[in-house]
């Protein structure tokens, strides 16, 4: 019999409306009920394309047994994270203070009136894996609830007091300016962290950590540093040359669970291949490769074919998992290769596909590439093989697509959409940027009310930071590509609204929930980069940009601030801030502001706009009397770093 959460939005909420288990979506009512019946709370957030979530929902959601146990003794809660970051934010910080843990599914068990005890992220249904299992935590916490129930709050109150100090002492005491000495010092922490055999950071798991590719190549472009662009370089062709890079059909996994980017969890995310996008262009501007410009083609392919509703905005993701089981869709057996391949295209694919008789991953097979050209238009037996097993896939049963929108997300697929369509001047790109952005426009109420999810025609829950600085961001972006005002002068709507809700003068700095947002006990200072970038870090460019393009010394000022008092964390840990040293570096070299008529800018306009990082404004045109003076006069304003400045040939400070 279905649940409450059948009347939900959400595919991960409607995943789990068949479970026995008497679910409540987030809302006052569970927890009111919480305390009508003194029950504590079990809060179990996931999302739909999580691996890890299906397992534990097969494993013990849908055992009645169980769920018999879960509804006589907790009150019961499914959170989508993708719909309320800031209930998963809160709570996963939790976590982590408790056990130094992350991960989804993430369980946490909370007092009626919300403050959280205990919590983990997978348990089984049997004690493995140093893991106890499911059945054996609720009996535990159920037991202590009725014997300990005063030292459980007592817990409680005490986590949550440091949660709460935590967020208020974010910040450090600093009011200095960046200086070169610590770009150069985070570039070499960061290259220290480096893997020098596989690229990218770190050990596995291994994200792609395209936030620190981007600040190497920045550095690169204002430094000349060979060795920044080198990592970047080899970390991005290391990607598209592994498992996480789907070789066949395009589009990029969320994460491997080895070093060598081989084994990926099958999830494709939006907000991955849209940064993805991003930071090709970046190295496409920098090197020339046309390489990167094919693999930006196919990325916007894939998401147009996968992602794109009949409205012009993009879903979030694409499942792991498909008949149960995890990567289905995507692996093959070598029987199966050597079935659909002729004996020339087979060879092929034993040598650079990685396709063997013993497989490599549970005796299935990861395609993946062993050389990045072979992503290049040029070999027809490649391009054959890849025809051929994209069409045989397609007839299998496909992943579940997670079918909502997000406003963050697509704004963030926006940027990139418009970004491409300026570096390599593709009207087809930056048509379809304008397309969503005024689709956003309209089904997020971004001029009335805005929300933070849409789906099938409904609006639902309390945007959040990085939905507006992401459509601000998106919208320079987009008055860059096109030359149109209209979308700057929305950049500056938006940053007037994100000061009148997010900001807060004490802390003089932004929080990632609105003071209208009572969901969470204590609201987060979004500092460091996750998945997808600092929201307070992205808030930083767009106050500086749209500060100097509006002449407002107050978001100038503020930009400043919040580099400054970030800056010891950034220096320390410059791949959790790499968003920051990238607009802190960009600030340090500065700005230059270059005044010229429209016809001088006609002559400079495909160089500029092909140019890395930089921002235009048109300024209202005064009256003039006749079209000559109308043609030379100032009415446009540009703002790039001065590298750009310097290979477009403008003259420092203007013509």
């Amino acid at each position: 019999m279905p649940n409450r959460l059948q009347l939900e939005l959400s595919p991960y909420l409607l995943q789990h409306a068949q479970n026995p288990v008497d679910w409540y979506p987030w809302c006052d009512e569970a927890f009111k009920e919480a305390q009508e019946k003194n029950k504590p709370v079990l809060i179990s957030i996931g999302y739909a394309a999580c691996h890890w979530c299906h397992v534990m929902e097969h494993e013990s959601f849908e055992d009645d047994r169980v769920a018999a146990y879960m509804n006589e003794h907790f009150v019961n809660i499914k959170v989508d994270r993708e719909e309320l970051p800031a209930v998963d934010h809160f709570y996963m910080d939790a976590l982590q203070a408790m056990n130094g843990q992350g991960g989804w599914p993430l369980n946490v068990f909370v007092t009626p009136d919300k403050k959280p005890f205990y919590g983990g992220t997978y348990f089984p249904p049997q004690a493995l894996y140093n893991r106890i299992s499911w059945m054996d935590v609720l009996q535990r916490i159920q037991y202590a609830w009725t014997h300990r129930v005063e030292e459980i709050t007592a817990q409680a109150e005490q986590l949550t007091a440091f949660l709460k100090n935590a967020s208020n002492a974010i910040k450090e005491s600093s009011s200095i300016t960046f200086e070169k000495e610590d770009f150069e010092l985070a570039q070499k922490k960061l290259l220290q962290l480096g893997d020098k055999e596989s690229g990218g950071f770190g050990s596995a798991p291994k994200f792609p950590g395209i936030m620190s590719i981007q600040f190497l190549l920045e550095s690169y472009q204002l430094t000349h540093d060979e060795e920044a662009l080198s990592h970047a370089i080899f970390s991005l062709n290391a990607l598209l040359c592994g498992g996480i890079y789907d070789c066949i059909g395009s589009g990029l996994c969320r994460y491997t669970v080895d070093n060598a980017w081989l084994v990926p969890h099958f999830e494709k995310m939006l907000y991955d291949n849209a940064l993805l996008i991003s930071v090709l262009c970046d190295a496409y501007t920098l090197t020339k490769n046309e390489l990167y410009k094919w693999v930006i083609d196919d990325l916007i392919s894939f998401a147009n074919r996968e992602l794109k509703g009949s409205e012009a905005l993009y879903y979030c993701a694409i499942d792991a998992d498909s008949e149960g089981e995890e990567g289905a869709f995507y692996c093959w057996t070598y029987a199966e290769l050597k079935g659909l391949l002729n004996p020339e295209e087979m060879a092929f694919a034993e040598k650079h596909l990685a396709a063997s008789e013993q497989g490599n991953w549970e005796g299935k097979i990861i395609l993946h590439i062993d050389d990045i050209l072979l992503l290049s238009r040029e070999d027809s037996v490649f391009k054959e093989i890849q025809q051929k097993l994209f069409e045989n896939r397609s007839k299998r049963k496909r992943p579940l697509t997670d079918d909502k929108a997000l406003l963050s997300w697509n704004a963030l697929f926006n940027w990139s959409l418009a970004k491409a369509g300026r570096v390599f001047h593709n009207d087809i790109y930056l048509d379809a940027a304008v397309a969503n952005m005024e689709a956003t426009i309209d089904m997020f109420d971004i001029l009335g009310t805005p929300g933070h999810v849409y789906k099938n025609g409904q609006l639902k829950h309390m945007i959040n930071l990085d939905d507006y600085v992401f459509l601000s961001r998106a919208l320079i972006e987009l008055n860059t590509a096109t030359g149109n005002k209209k979308w700057l002068d929305l950049a500056k709507e938006v940053l007037n609204r994100i000061d009148v809700f997010f900001y807060d003068k004490e802390q003089q700095s932004y929080y990632f929930s609105s003071a209208q947002n009572k969901d969470i006990l204590v609201p987060k200072l979004d500092e460091y980069d996750g998945s997808i970038p600092s929201s307070n870090a992205v808030l930083s460019e767009v106050l500086m940009v749209l500060g100097i393009a509006y002449k407002i010394p107050e978001w100038i000022a503020k930009a400043a601030h919040l580099l400054a008092q970030i800056k010891a964390k950034a220096i320390r840990n410059p791949y959790a801030y790499a968003y920051w040293n990238m607009v802190a570096l960009r600030d340090y070299y500065g700005y230059q502001v270059v005044s010229c008529s429209k016809s001088q800018f006609e002559k400079v306009k495909f160089n500029y706009q092909s140019a890395f990082h930089h921002f235009m404004v048109e300024e209202k045109e005064e009256i003039v009397d006749n079209a000559k003076q109308a043609e030379n006069k100032g009415t446009f304003l540009l703002i790039c770093n001065k590298e750009s400045c310097d290979k477009i040939n403008f003259p420092s400070g203007g013509f």
